[in-house]
């Protein structure tokens, strides 16, 4: 398994825009091959998003 981990700056005054958009991203990513699930949290004010992914290796 992969574990990826993103931090995602957010423009102050623009995080509703970023979580619409977000949530259009994550229909997207979630078809992807591999794809196993992912989490968006916020964390002193930045917002991480880690994802799992299948390696196709045992």
């Amino acid at each position: 398994m992969i574990l990826e981990v993103a931090i995602l700056d957010v423009i102050p005054g623009l995080e509703d825009d970023f979580l619409k958009a977000f949530s259009k991203a994550k229909q997207i990513i979630s078809k992807m091959d591999g794809y196993i699930s992912h989490q968006l949290k916020n964390v002193l004010k930045i917002r991480i998003n880690s994802s799992c992914w299948y390696s196709g290796k045992s």
